[in-house]
């Protein structure tokens, strides 16, 4: 299963000085609040970004270590990328200050797959126009009205002029479409896909045919290698987590958020491994990593059935209240 591009973000906690308002550090000679333009990060490097002096634009690391020469006439941040143009052409470099798209393209970078697809942005009189391109130029969508964003290496969330959202392939066929409150991409598993969508205010997940396989929680997570996604549930006041398989089958009853009890460790949550049949919750933090805290121990659960496994027949969709988005 490929897993859908997340954007990871970074929470700094202060038990002790929680009410005090730090200002982000300068950059060596870059001062943060004039000189530094944007910053991002990428696994195996350091807090990066794009800086500029006397209107001129370059790459450099918090420490204010120069890795671009401040040479180029624009740039902007991407997820553990930056994009420069230079002569009137954008291109795509990466943490480690190699050309991943060279500079070629006449409107600003938008979004990079991770692999090997770009999509570029052009604002024109009736709208936003996005296009995919290969990183070698190559046109593999054209401009269309509306704004596109890679939500895994292979689908591609859109928001189209009509006030539609859905995802699509990087050639352009439609995978999933309607008038929703807001969509998110759960396991882009080719054919197979699952999706979070809100109507009404009610979440649902939901496959390509628009079949709902629960309805039950606020949100849910992404599916993991094991196929299962936690879930979250608010009652009353209290953020509760559980555990779900694509069936959108209970695979682990909802329990108290950390969150909760303990202010420490807020954005922690409990995550689930299952070894040979074994259930265990441990504590992961923001950049997923297990977490060793007395406070909250490994601790045995209770599978309540065996994920993912296959159904005799295919559940009954269910349509009930919603009737309105299957004829979309």
């Amino acid at each position: 299963m490929k897993k859908p591009l997340i954007a990871l973000f970074t929470l700094l906690t202060l038990p002790q000085a929680w009410a005090l308002s730090i200002e982000p550090a300068d950059w060596g000679d870059f001062r943060y609040d004039e000189n530094v333009v944007c910053s991002t990060s990428a696994e195996n490097s350091n807090i990066f970004g794009v800086v500029k002096k006397h209107g001129k634009y370059g790459m450099a690391d918090s420490t204010g270590k120069v890795l671009l020469p401040l040479e180029y006439d624009d740039g902007a941040c991407l997820s553990g990328h930056i994009t420069l143009s230079k002569q009137g052409k954008w291109g795509l470099v990466d943490a480690h200050q190699r050309v991943i798209a060279p500079f070629i393209f006449d409107e600003r970078v938008w979004a990079f797959n991770g692999v090997d697809k770009v999509i570029i942005t052009d604002e024109r009189d009736d709208g936003i126009y996005s296009a995919v391109y290969g990183v070698d130029g190559r046109v593999l969508l054209d401009y269309q009205r509306g704004r596109l964003n890679f939500a895994s290496d292979t689908l591609m969330y859109f928001d189209s002029h009509d006030r539609q959202q859905g995802f699509m392939d990087t050639q352009g066929n439609i995978i999933l479409m309607g008038r929703y409150d807001w969509v998110k991409l759960l396991d882009d598993k080719a054919g197979d896909e699952r999706f979070l969508v809100s109507v009404d205010n009610q979440a649902m997940m939901i496959d390509r045919h628009k079949n709902v396989f629960t309805q039950d929680y606020d949100n849910m997570e992404p599916f993991d290698e094991q196929g299962i996604s936690r879930v979250h549930l608010d009652m009353n006041g209290h953020s509760n987590v559980g555990f779900v398989d694509r069936h959108g089958k209970l695979i682990v009853s909802t329990l108290a958020s950390p969150n909760t009890f303990d202010k420490e460790i807020s954005g922690h949550e409990w995550q689930l491994r299952t070894d040979g049949g074994r259930c265990t919750l441990f504590l992961q933090d923001l950049a997923g990593r297990a977490v060793n805290n007395p406070k909250f121990p490994d601790k045995p659960c209770r599978l309540l059935a065996t994920p993912n496994q296959t159904p005799s027949q295919e559940p009954t969709p269910t349509h009930g209240l919603w009737d309105r988005l299957w004829r979309r």
